[in-house]
């Protein structure tokens, strides 16, 4: 089953063995991880974040990540989402 769920800025994830907080995760990557992409039309025109992933490997023949997206005009402004997909 593919899916993608809003996860908190304090989901622990465990990254080459250690344990960390997805805030900090996103804040350790380098700027080139983010790109800008629209997510859609909304009400006002169209919609951009920048957008950044973390693969978290391969479970039971599912691949997993966390994804991230920040604000344009508040780059504090982050949401995360946990996201899954078969094969």
């Amino acid at each position: 089953m593919n899916y993608v769920f809003a996860w908190s800025c304090d989901h622990p994830l465990v990254l080459g063995g250690a344990r960390t907080r997805a805030d900090a995760a996103f804040a350790a990557l380098d700027q080139t991880a983010w790109q800008r992409v629209s997510c859609g039309d909304g009400a006002k025109g169209r919609r951009w974040y920048d957008w950044a992933w973390i693969g978290l490997g391969e479970h039971q023949g599912e691949h997993q990540w966390v994804l991230a997206r920040r604000s344009i005009s508040d780059p504090t402004d982050l949401a995360f989402y946990r996201c899954a997909a078969n094969r």
